[in-house]
């Protein structure tokens, strides 16, 4: 089977890792979506800018809560009484502003009206000042996410940005609410003076007024108030006793999260197993042309990690290419691209090629793709020439996923080319996964036969 999904413990496993959540996080894109239950809680004692991309799909996951919250509302809103003049003619309604009336003695009227101040209904309370005060928080966090996705290249096909649209329009709604527009004003005045955090003191007045039963609805109420209170900004932190629903990419996103986790595993194997530092990491959304992590191993070799790139690192120029098709009278190359290519600069330069498979395969059973990495060797053959060293072999993996049984091989050509094939599982049996980063890192780093004694 071509597409190999996840079960939702493995995406649990993969989720766990708070590395991965951030960098995965950073990636965009057109997938569609569903709702993760993850063991993390937020910190709101401290905010970093890579904390946004997660931040954002915690809130896409759980805002439809809120605007279900609120709208139920609408029928049974705490309300308060207060005094409003209004002017009867013929009969006295309410209590008569004597002192208006005696006034307008001299004043010789027919029919008499009669200044008076009557109770009347009025929705501006603590507790619902206090909802418009979020709903415009809400919207302007919304817009926030917007511009935030606009700022990066294609957004007008990511599907957290529509969402973004399908919330901002929903909770707009609100707006257009005879409570809404009544409470609007003290509201604007509290946040001019406040800013985004409503003054305790209020607070304190609302659960008072909750606690004298002064509040018409007040569990609903206080499910606001707490969905607020537990969706501030903050950072992720792991936790063993909470748990956040956060916004992730559905079935269709499986290859390309396995290729990303593959990526990221790959960066994660030269730190931990072979002492590799971290020179530079980029976000994956705007790596442009370049490398996505760039990293010192002990010998003083450097690597660089790229993903899907081909232009620039496996040719230049067309002519670079030996493949070429006709396409009306114009030789045209032809372009392949590797998942991952690992670029290792020491006293001999290599360039290592990767493709991902997310299929289950045992080893033994990989001919076809295996010629396919031979096609690329042949198709690149100016640019390893030019680019790599001459005594350098040139090397190639295919890595397969297996989650319950490891394999590695490797093939050699007389020529000196080298492709070792080897599996990959999501879970928490390191055979699966760290022994087999480390067989592959330790691969790239052998090639130059010049990091061999400290790969053991």
């Amino acid at each position: 089977m071509d597409h190999n999904l996840f079960t939702d413990k493995q995406i649990e496993c993969l989720y766990s890792d708070g590395g991965f959540l951030s960098f995965i996080n950073q990636y965009f894109s057109s997938f569609s979506t569903c709702i993760q239950e993850i063991g993390y809680e937020l910190d709101t004692t401290k905010i970093t800018p890579t904390d946004w991309e997660i931040y954002l799909r915690i809130v896409l996951a759980n805002i439809e809560t809120l605007h279900e919250l609120i709208s139920d509302l609408d029928s049974c809103l705490s309300m308060a009484h207060a005094d409003k003049e209004e002017t009867y003619i013929g009969n006295i309604g309410g209590r008569l502003n004597v002192s208006k009336y005696t006034k307008r003695l001299t004043q010789r009227r027919y029919p008499k009206d009669y200044p008076c101040v009557v109770k009347a209904k009025t929705y501006v309370t603590p507790e619902n000042v206090y909802i418009i005060f979020i709903i415009k928080n809400i919207l302007e966090m919304l817009d926030r996410f917007k511009r935030f996705l606009r700022d990066k290249g294609n957004a007008a096909i990511y599907r957290e940005l529509s969402l973004i649209e399908h919330h901002s329009k929903a909770f707009r709604m609100f707006s257009t609410k005879a409570y809404f527009k009544e409470c609007q004003q003290l509201s604007d005045q509290i946040k001019k003076s406040y800013g985004n955090v409503f003054p305790s003191e209020e607070i304190n007045i609302i659960y008072n007024r909750i606690h004298k039963s002064k509040i018409r609805n007040p569990l609903n109420y206080q499910k606001i108030f707490n969905w607020y209170n537990a969706f501030q900004q903050g950072s992720v932190i792991k936790s063993h006793s909470k748990t956040l629903n956060i916004l992730r990419y559905s079935n269709d996103f499986a290859n390309k999260l396995f290729e990303l986790w593959c990526l990221y595993s790959i960066k994660q194997t030269f730190i931990s197993e072979f002492d590799a530092n971290l020179i530079e990491e980029k976000n994956i959304m705007e790596v442009g042309d370049g490398y996505v992590f760039k990293l010192s191993v002990p010998t003083g070799g450097i690597l660089e990690i790229y993903y899907q790139k081909g232009a620039n690192l496996y040719w230049k120029t067309k002519e670079e290419l030996v493949w070429k098709y006709n396409k009306n009278g114009t030789l045209q190359g032809l372009r392949g691209i590797p998942d991952i290519s690992i670029r290792y600069m020491s006293k001999e330069n290599s360039l290592v090629m990767i493709d991902v498979k997310n299929r289950i395969r045992n080893s033994g059973a990989n001919t076809e793709e295996i010629y396919k990495m031979i096609g690329y060797f042949t198709n690149f053959r100016r640019a390893f020439e030019e680019h790599c060293s001459k005594n350098v072999k040139k090397q190639g993996a295919l890595i397969f996923r297996n989650d319950a049984n490891a394999f590695d091989e490797l093939l050699e050509s007389e020529n000196g080319y080298k492709i070792m094939t080897l599996s990959a599982g999501i879970g928490n049996q390191s055979n699966l996964n760290i022994m087999q980063f480390k067989k592959l890192c330790k691969y790239v780093l052998d090639v130059q036969g010049i990091d061999g004694t400290t790969c053991e």
